[in-house]
């Protein structure tokens, strides 16, 4: 069935393409659909809430609006391979990635992609499927880091050891990410414990920081201004 020029669903085929389109609008998760153009044509109230952006602020734009800085660039030709070529590498997978909010806030979830080609003449359009990671999502990540650390610690790992083993553990949870542990001395200074991804200039810039004192009172009142304080 097709509406607007989108071939929708087969489940939805006993629907007529307005309540169809309304069903997909009020989806659980986060759906975004492009033209051959890149162009977003489609975007659900779910996507709306993942992304804070409204439809308004999207359709009609190129759909690495939508991609993490470090992906943008690269993005309309990795596209154009696979509809021109017709190999694909992950149409049809699923993976945990990070997304990027309009404030520039990480998102972590996870994204299946499809490809609906519409006869006769081959238009490629392509649909995101976007689902946040629930709580109990986090709840399991978050186990399997304290088991983690649990066995490490019976071990006779050293503790850099061990800070290297939690920061490869997290990133196989979510693959998108670069997981780092820095500690600071007794003199407020940081070190990187782990952070065997870290670009090269990052960790230059970290390494032997001395933090202000608002700062140091910061994290002490809550570590998970542990990245704001990083990155300012």
């Amino acid at each position: 069935m097709k509406q607007n020029g989108l071939s929708l669903s087969p489940s939805l085929h006993a629907l007529s393409g307005k309540v169809a389109l309304q069903v997909l609008h009020g989806a659980g998760e986060g759906i975004v659909v492009i033209d051959e153009h890149n162009r977003i044509v489609f975007f659900n109230a779910m996507a709306e809430k993942l992304w804070a952006y409204t439809q308004a602020d999207v359709i009609g734009k190129n759909v690495s609006m939508l991609l993490p800085a470090s992906l943008r660039d690269g993005h309309d030709a990795f596209v154009e391979r696979n509809r021109s070529t017709g190999v694909n590498t992950i149409i049809g997978t699923s993976r945990s990635i990070t997304l990027e909010n309009r404030a520039g806030e990480p998102v972590a979830a996870e994204l299946s992609l499809s490809m609906i080609e519409i006869s006769p003449d081959g238009r490629k359009y392509y649909q995101a499927t976007i689902r946040g990671l629930t709580e109990e999502s986090h709840r399991n990540i978050l186990a399997g880091l304290q088991n983690t650390v649990f066995r490490a610690l019976l071990s006779d790992m050293s503790v850099a050891s061990i800070a290297g083993f939690m920061c490869r553990e997290l990133e196989t949870y979510l693959p998108d990410i670069i997981a780092t542990l820095l500690v600071v001395d007794d003199r407020r200074q940081v070190h990187i414990l782990s952070g065997v991804g870290l670009p090269g200039r990052y960790a230059t810039a970290l390494e032997g920081i001395t933090l202000s004192v608002h700062d140091d009172a910061t994290l002490a009142r809550d570590s998970a201004q542990a990245t704001d304080v990083a990155w300012a």
